[in-house]
């Protein structure tokens, strides 16, 4: 079985995963990590979880130690990450309601283009004051016209109201 995750904290000895199911400490796990420079390519790392703590929600912090260390090469191709600006965001929310902005800056989702079917959260200014953090689903990604163009589904209920908050149609 897989669970999607987020890599937290990766060093040459180990990493912090956020998954949705607990694993208890001494459990193996294989560790699916993005390919470079946007290709299709994945590597797959093998740790043991080392200790469990509750994260936000239902999500669970796993604390892992690699079965062999990565090389500082590995390290770093696995922290790498571009700022993306000015990104054209199209979104669909629950119901049908179509969102589009252009978002300034996008920080901690990797290189472009991201892989079609994975999970981001945004920040999406709709009102003043704190900004939630919402949960999308990316569709599509690719450039046109110069411009990056990121197509997603929102993937929690409360898709709809911001985006009739944005002023979706």
């Amino acid at each position: 079985m897989a669970w999607e995750g987020w890599l937290r904290n990766v060093s040459a000895g180990g990493l912090r995963v956020v998954l949705s199911r607990r694993f208890e400490p001494g459990a193996a796990l294989a560790v699916e990590a993005p390919g470079s420079d946007g290709d299709d390519s994945s590597s797959m790392l093998l740790a043991r979880v080392v200790h469990v703590r509750p994260h936000r929600g239902a999500a669970w912090s796993l604390g892992c130690s690699f079965v062999s260390p990565l090389s500082d090469e590995e390290v770093q191709e696995l922290t790498r990450s571009e700022t993306l600006t000015d990104v054209v965001f199209r979104g669909t929310a629950p119901g049908g309601v179509m969102v589009e902005r252009v978002i300034r800056k996008l920080n901690g989702v990797g290189r472009w283009p991201l892989r079609v079917g994975r999970k981001i959260g945004l920040r999406l200014h709709a009102t003043a004051g704190a900004q939630p953090l919402v949960k999308v689903r990316v569709d599509a990604c690719r450039s046109a016209d110069g411009r990056r163009i990121l197509e997603c589904t929102f993937v929690e209920p409360r898709g709809a109201e911001l985006a009739k908050a944005l002023g979706g149609a």
